[in-house]
């Protein structure tokens, strides 16, 4: 299940998902998802979203020339910061 919403995660980057979103294009509860995460990696969902989020703008910031507002922008931050 991890691996599965890793993978959705991965697909659906650019259109900044929740986890109640992913946990339902997966057909399971987000407490399920939660208990889940939490038993194979040591954290929430949540945080697995935020930090593969983190990742793809330092990714973003370092292999293209886009610039932080317009990475922020194409991710769907609130704030280029």
């Amino acid at each position: 299940l991890v691996r599965r919403f890793q993978r959705a995660l991965d697909e659906a980057i650019y259109r900044r998902p929740s986890v109640e979103t992913l946990a339902m294009q997966l057909n399971v509860s987000t407490s399920t998802l939660a208990r889940h995460c939490r038993a194979e990696l040591g954290r929430s969902a949540k945080d697995v979203v935020d930090r593969r989020l983190a990742l793809e703008a330092q990714r973003l910031l370092v292999h293209t020339p886009e610039t932080s507002v317009s990475i922020g922008d194409r991710l769907g931050f609130s704030e280029p910061t």
